[in-house]
């Protein structure tokens, strides 16, 4: 942790001992979020100063895993993917999300641009071959 970017701190988080964290976003309300997977369920910490971290299970679909996380105005929208399947949760403070929306099947998949109302998302067409093309998805945020 670094408030200066010039001198660092350690921090130790219990919470996420045996985590896999694999997206991590600032500017929650002026905190931090990161997002990841614990004992094979999808989580997300919270925290206000980087120092205490608050770990909330996202709502389970069998053989997701949450990968990225992406602030579009004031929603956050966290990114799944596994077993021929992508989704997408929603939240609006980091604690709370939404059940899995289910988006097509897709590769290579990255949140590339969000707004206050609409988030953009980029990937691969998922096929046996490889051979899928890249596709753009939008979608509008909820209120």
């Amino acid at each position: 942790l670094s408030l200066d970017g010039k001198r660092w701190e350690t921090t130790e988080v219990p919470t996420m001992s045996t985590a896999q964290l694999d997206s991590l976003v600032a500017s929650r309300g002026g905190g931090f979020l990161a997002i990841g997977q614990q004992d094979g369920v999808p989580v997300a910490w919270g925290s206000a100063d980087g120092r205490t971290w608050e770990a909330r299970s996202l709502p389970e679909d069998a053989g997701l895993a949450a990968t990225q996380v992406f602030q579009a105005g004031d929603a956050l929208l966290a990114l799944g993917f596994g077993d021929d399947r992508t989704a997408a949760w929603i939240s609006v403070d980091g604690l709370s999300w939404g059940a899995p929306a289910a988006l097509p099947p897709l590769d290579a998949t990255r949140v590339v641009a969000g707004s206050a109302d609409h988030v953009v998302i980029i990937g691969r067409e998922r096929t046996q071959d490889g051979s899928g093309s890249m596709v753009l998805l939008r979608a509008s945020l909820p209120d």
